[in-house]
């Protein structure tokens, strides 16, 4: 594969550029850099997707793949892309419907990305399993070019090492992959390449807990909670309970249990036993789906929800403290996740809740993002807000007051 992209450019905006790399048969290549350098636009274009489905855009430069086009390479299937929103790679509604559908062989199982059930719902599976279940497509597709957008956001640590050495197997026969990531960390002595698309411009500085006063006061509170859902996983002797200025974590793998636990808070699943009580007005920040919004752009929302929520203060203060200046007139739409992610953080903040409940709120962010959003964890502590958060990231424990982790 041989990639010299002089320029990416949409209505007439540059959005990428002088991108140079090649990649042989049985190499990995990762794609690094932060939450809007590009690398999603990348790997589209090498893809086929850009230019050819996303209207708007034109690239300046070559890419051959297997000395075709992208466009060619795709119809000819060589090339699959798993994209950062899992839910949106799928034709059927579970992995059997899947193999049936792109008449592949069912049955299999690949060790290293745990074992799925094949008949269950794309839609009541975790993030982490969607991933997961489309990488395994991908991998059994027979396609000679394998394509994934930040693996590291949706998989556990112990998925994330399964998945990589399941890598390690098809490179053997000769796969080229490209990861795009914003972690660096995870592929250090795994790729053979990298390519760097831009620094981290935010401060990677380890955020400090504040000393602050918690009352007796209870926002969320759950006692012997049970929950089953129609297709079999069951929760039972759920407990939790948060005060008032405090925050705990739900860590665990893929699958666990963590989303379910954060709905039950949340008011959004009702549980079957038990009794759950949360503090509101609740602000809910869920991993799927990753777009929410109803403005042209990212300014016009800030500036919708300050209406609709009361919020009688600058929003473009709360844009600087999720680093979201240089993008306020850019459509939602066409932010990358962690971007995205980080827009939803900003309405949460002017929705002024008492009780935040945050999904992997870290998706698709490198270093730098990650702390901007620990840091703003302490602001909504330290003003009397209560937070609880669901992820398999482990920064997380230097930064909550209690962590459950659940197996």
């Amino acid at each position: 594969m041989d990639v010299d992209i002089k320029e990416v450019r949409k209505d007439g905006d540059v959005i990428l550029a002088g991108i140079d790399f090649t990649a042989s048969a049985g190499e990995k290549v990762l794609l690094h850099g932060p939450s809007g350098s590009g690398k999603s636009t990348l790997l589209k274009v090498i893809s086929g997707l850009i230019p050819e489905l996303y209207q708007h855009f034109e690239v300046s430069g070559t890419v051959r793949v297997a000395g075709l086009t992208p466009a060619e390479a795709a119809e000819q299937g060589i090339i699959s892309y798993v994209p950062q929103d899992p839910s949106t790679f799928f034709i059927g509604l579970s992995l059997n419907q899947e193999f049936a559908i792109l008449s592949l062989e069912s049955g299999r199982r690949l060790m290293g990305l745990g074992c799925l059930d094949p008949s269950k719902s794309f839609l009541s599976m975790s993030d982490g399993e969607m991933y997961r279940a489309a990488s395994m497509i991908s991998v059994y597709s027979g396609a000679k070019v394998l394509l994934f957008d930040e693996p590291s956001a949706h998989l556990d640590p112990s998925s994330l090492r399964g998945f990589l050495d399941v890598l390690d197997d098809v490179c053997e026969e000769g796969v080229t992959v490209v990861i795009a990531d914003t972690r660096q960390e995870p592929y250090r002595g795994y790729v053979d390449k990298v390519v760097s698309m831009g620094s981290d411009p935010f401060s990677q500085e380890r955020v400090s807990r504040r000393t602050r006063s918690v009352g007796d006061e209870v926002a969320f509170l759950a006692r012997d909670v049970r929950f089953r859902y129609a297709e079999g996983f069951e929760l039972s002797g759920f407990d939790v309970e948060v005060k008032v200025g405090e925050s705990l974590a739900f860590l665990g793998r893929n699958g666990v249990g963590k989303t379910t636990r954060l709905k039950l808070l949340a008011g959004i699943l009702k549980p079957v036993e038990g009794f759950v009580k949360t503090a509101e007005p609740v602000f809910y920040l869920p991993q799927s789906p990753l777009y929410m919004f109803s403005e042209g752009t990212v300014i016009e929302e800030l500036r919708l929800h300050a209406r609709l929520w009361g919020w009688n203060r600058s929003v473009e203060d709360v844009a600087e403290a999720l680093g979201l200046l240089n993008i306020l007139h850019r459509n939602p739409y066409t932010l990358s996740v962690g971007e995205a992610r980080r827009l939803m953080l900003a309405l949460g903040i002017i929705h002024n809740p008492r009780g935040v409940i945050l999904d992997e709120p870290t998706l698709g962010m490198g270093g730098g993002a990650r702390c901007l959003v620990a840091e703003l964890v302490e602001e909504l502590l330290s003003s009397g807000k209560s937070v609880v958060i669901g992820t398999h990231d482990p920064m997380w424990c230097d930064v909550v007051d209690a962590v459950h982790e659940l197996r």
